[in-house]
């Protein structure tokens, strides 16, 4: 059976809410083609493991780190990524996960204040959907938005990968770069 998968890769600490991991997992638990995955170690992630035990989440799946080689086929296999940050590591952290997520040319699921950088390329670009941090109704409803709607998560996907291309095109950067280090603009 093809799954729908809600994917997590990263570290988990305090500055973020992995009980979003959770909320997602019980709200689609009555649906069997959905999977979130978690792609963690430490004791956040051990926690996680066993908060989703406890629970008896068999739809919250949490992996250990994979090896470099596997990221890019690890990240084609999820329908949506996903990125969390608690309201005060917003302020202070620009998750970089955010352009890699964009480069595998799949729709995000965010929840980060609006004001992170990443929230606002995510949300102008319309490559994902935002919620603010602790807010599990509006994350919830755009987690079911993504899960009903793929075709707009296809566009999105699409619309990602475009940006990708063209932002992070290294013959343009290393020209740039050696404009800036000659001394032009």
């Amino acid at each position: 059976t093809v799954k729908f998968v809600f994917l997590y890769s990263g570290v988990l600490g305090l500055k973020h809410d992995a009980r979003l991991f959770i909320e997602l997992a019980q709200t689609f638990s009555q649906h069997p083609d959905v999977r979130v995955v978690v792609v963690a170690e430490g004791q956040f992630a051990d926690a996680l493991i066993s908060e989703s035990r406890s629970r008896n989440l068999e739809n919250l799946v949490t992996l250990p780190y994979q090896p470099a080689a596997a990221y890019p086929d690890m990240l084609a296999s999820a329908d949506v990524l996903m990125t969390i940050l608690r309201t005060d590591a917003s302020v202070y952290s620009v998750p970089s996960k955010v352009y890699a997520y964009m480069c595998a040319a799949r729709p995000q699921l965010l929840s980060l204040a609006a004001a992170n950088p990443a929230a606002k390329l995510v949300l102008e670009n319309q490559v994902g959907l935002v919620s603010e941090p602790g807010d599990m109704g509006a994350w919830v409803k755009n987690a079911h938005t993504v899960y009903q709607n793929r075709y707009n998560n296809q566009q999105m996907g699409i619309t990602a990968r475009a940006y990708a291309e063209e932002q992070f095109n290294i013959d343009r950067i290393a020209d740039e770069f050696e404009a800036l280090m000659q001394g032009g603009h």
